[in-house]
Formats: C-alpha cells, sequence, structure tokens
C-alpha cells in the first residue's frame, strides 16, 4: 500500500514538469515497466483500459552526469508512435550543475528531477514499514542534507564523498 502511494506521488511529479501533457493518475489501469531499452536506464508504458496513453523514459544518474546520450534516446523515442504522450526524465540524485543543466534541457523534451525534487517526494517515507522504501528515503535525504550543509573542516577524514563534493563547490569553486 505505503509503496504504491509513494509511486503514485513519484509519478504525478513527473507529470507535473510536463503541463502540456495532462495524464490523469486515477484513470491509469496499468503500468508495464522496462529496463535498459536501447541502453535507456528505465521504462513504464502506462495505460488506461486497453490503450497505451504514455511512456515515461528515465536516465538515471547517480554521482556521474549527462555525456550526450539524450539525444541519441530521442531519436529513438521520437519514432515511437504508439502512446499519446511521452515523459523523459532526467532522475538525478545529486545535484545539477548549470552547464549539465542548460545541455539537458537545451530542446525542452527532457525535464530534470534532481536530488532536492526526489528527497522532496520521499522525504514522508523516511518512517515507512516498507524496508526498501524506508532506506531510499534515508538515503535520498542523508544525500541532500550531505550535499546541502557545509560539512565542518576539523572532521574532513571522516567525509563522505556528498560532502567532499559540497565542501569543494562552497569553498573551492564559489
Amino acid at each position: 500500500l505505503v509503496v504504491g502511494i509513494a509511486s503514485k506521488k513519484l509519478l504525478s511529479e513527473m507529470i507535473k514538469l510536463f503541463p502540456d501533457q495532462p495524464l490523469d493518475i486515477d484513470k491509469i489501469t496499468e503500468i508495464k515497466t522496462w529496463a535498459q531499452y536501447k541502453n535507456m536506464d528505465v521504462g513504464a508504458d502506462v495505460y488506461v483500459g486497453q490503450n497505451k496513453v504514455a511512456t515515461f523514459v528515465i536516465e538515471d544518474k547517480t554521482n556521474s552526469s549527462e555525456h550526450n546520450q539524450l539525444e541519441k534516446y530521442d531519436g529513438e523515442i521520437d519514432k515511437w508512435n504508439d502512446q499519446k504522450y511521452k515523459y523523459r526524465i532526467f532522475y538525478k540524485t545529486q545535484l545539477v550543475g548549470k552547464e549539465e543543466r542548460e545541455r539537458i534541457t537545451k530542446n525542452n523534451k527532457w525535464k530534470i528531477m534532481d536530488i532536492e525534487a526526489i528527497s522532496s517526494i520521499f522525504s514522508e517515507f523516511t518512517n515507512s514499514d516498507n524496508l526498501v522504501l524506508k532506506y531510499y528515503s534515508l538515503h535520498v535525504t542523508q544525500v541532500l542534507s550531505d550535499l546541502s550543509d557545509l560539512p565542518n573542516i576539523s572532521d574532513a577524514e571522516n567525509w563522505n564523498f556528498n560532502q567532499t563534493a559540497s565542501y569543494f563547490k562552497k569553498k573551492v569553486l564559489e
């Protein structure tokens, strides 16, 4: 039950990124997921009744950046004609830098969900009885905290990757 609630919340937030593609989430009857089709990380075909009405393509990034593969995916996705809507989500459990953001959004096909958006979706599930959902929620909440807060330099030997990146960004690059 709680995983369904979290899934619905995530899907709703993804749909909101595309105001010109309104999908009534309450009318969905089936979702078929897939992975690594033509190297695209995750996909979901959404049905209302017997009709496929939408496809979500999610490019998932963790500790890496977009390296021009979205244009290649666009060539494939643009050929698909068996659904009304195509949602292209760049899902990154890190902060998205200015140059990366500009590169991703230049053609207006891809929308970004970064760690701030992801954490806001999942933060209410940190006490979930579902352990997978709970630990994912705790993880994204911690990542955002590590990236947002300036870590104490006196404890630098104990920093994790995100704390180091946060310090570097805030003290060296700015």
